[in-house]
């Protein structure tokens, strides 16, 4: 049991060490032998429940009670299968956790003995609604449009010649896997938000971001063109691909003007996070995730390759950044073949 449950040192407040007591090696060396641990679970408790020093826990009888609103797309994910995951959470927190039934309002009530037990329950939820919220499907995205006329003209020139000199070849060229011309646009960055409150304030942080970084960034590089030449594949493999798009060539000031506005939106902890350093910076002209669009229930793959070659260097067009949307990802029937809807839009 020594060895299972060794005494544990702290070292400075914040250095953990496990002391391993052992007759043998005290007897051939003077020094006590350790293995250095992280931050034992107290210890990380009251570091991340600083964090809610804030939070407004109230007097309730002879116990405590807090009491914070949750989205109500997450409660199931509260509630866990069979109440599961609410269970575990007052047993390990010692509290309890009224959630609110379908009819009623979204607010989570934690009551408790102790207000450090409130306080890491409130903690655990959090997290919980953290790490659930992207295994749902995005919502809405920032977007720049890239559809003026030209780019939609040599776009539906691009489709037509792909179609009928590569069909054969590429198994799925087919056209309702192209993207509709007046949806040509760069993503700049995603996010999934769960209701209204949400999107208001993303909405405010939207325009915030076009006075203190839009703007200033523009008034140093001046216009930002963006021109279209060239396409890829998001895989190694062009035989299998799914998404095939127009690269962005000439881009370090548009690229750095992306850079700095999905930095700023990563801050909201609403923002699915980018895969790398930088922005991808694309915009998609085929996507076999359309066809699901098209009630075609399947993800399927296409071969590319003959595509890339033909159409390497292809040349889309540019246009002068002149807008910027907070769009809609879902939309109605009516506006299948329009823009996606923004629910604020930045015009320069």
């Amino acid at each position: 049991m020594d060895v299972l449950e060794p005494k544990k040192i702290w070292v400075e407040g914040h250095r953990c060490y496990r002391f391993y007591e052992s007759c043998e090696w005290e007897g051939s060396h003077n020094l006590a032998p350790y293995v250095e641990d992280s931050f034992d679970e107290v210890m990380c408790d009251q570091i991340l429940d600083d964090d809610y020093m804030d939070i407004e826990i109230k007097p309730y009888g002879s116990r405590f009670k807090h009491t914070f609103y949750v989205p109500r797309s997450m409660l199931g994910y509260i509630i866990g299968a069979k109440h599961a995951t609410r269970k575990k959470l007052e047993s390990d927190t010692g509290t309890t956790i009224q959630i609110p039934k379908h009819e009623e309002n979204s607010n989570i009530t934690i009551i408790g003995s102790y207000q450090k037990g409130i306080t890491s329950a409130r903690r655990k939820i959090d997290f919980i609604i953290e790490n659930s919220r992207f295994k749902l499907d995005m919502t809405h995205f920032i977007s720049i449009p890239v559809n003026n006329q030209d780019i939609m003209d040599n776009f539906e020139s691009f489709k037509m010649e792909v179609i009928n000199n590569c069909g054969k070849n590429s198994n799925s060229a087919e056209e309702n896997i192209f993207q509709k011309s007046k949806k040509l646009h760069l993503t700049i960055c995603v996010f999934v938000l769960l209701d209204d409150n949400e999107k208001e304030k993303l909405v405010n942080h939207f325009i915030d971001c076009e006075e203190n970084i839009i703007k200033p960034a523009l008034e140093k590089t001046g216009p930002i063109k963006i021109k279209l030449q060239g396409i890829d594949c998001m895989n190694d493999d062009p035989t299998e691909v799914q998404v095939l798009y127009a690269k962005i060539v000439e881009s370090e000031k548009i690229q750095s003007l992306v850079n700095e506005i999905a930095e700023s939106f990563s801050k909201t902890g609403v923002m699915k996070p980018n895969r790398g350093k930088n922005v991808k910076l694309h915009v998609t002209l085929m996507n076999t995730k359309f066809l699901q669009e098209e009630n075609q229930w399947r993800r399927i793959k296409f071969d590319a390759s003959d595509i890339l070659k033909q159409y390497e260097n292809f040349y889309f067009g540019e246009l002068t950044l002149n807008e910027i949307h907070l769009s809609k990802r879902s939309e109605s029937k009516i506006r299948r073949n329009e823009y996606y809807e923004a629910i604020a839009k930045i015009e320069l």
